[in-house]
């Protein structure tokens, strides 16, 4: 049932919300990966970033919060007054 719903909206493959249902039918064992790639023409490689995808986007920052905000450069005031004091 999941399969033939996606496979009505195979021309949006490019769509982030069509990815996402793809994987999550996959996570969820709704399909096997081999009907996926018999019906939907999406293959194992393919299957496999899209599931590095979603948990990357859609669960590692739920699960993993303290790690979203490491790339952000954090502002201190002390080092940015030794910076200027080292300059003079």
């Amino acid at each position: 049932m999941y399969i033939k719903r996606l496979q009505r909206n195979k021309k949006n493959r490019n769509s982030l919300i069509f990815k996402r249902r793809i994987v999550e039918v996959y996570r969820a064992e709704i399909a096997q990966p081999a009907d996926i790639q018999r019906y939907l023409h999406i293959s194992l490689t393919e299957l496999r970033q899209l599931n590095r995808w979603y948990f990357r986007h859609r669960l590692a920052p739920y699960l993993y919060p303290h790690k979203a905000y490491k790339a952000m450069k954090k502002h201190n005031q002390d080092a940015y007054v030794k910076a200027l004091e080292r300059r003079f």
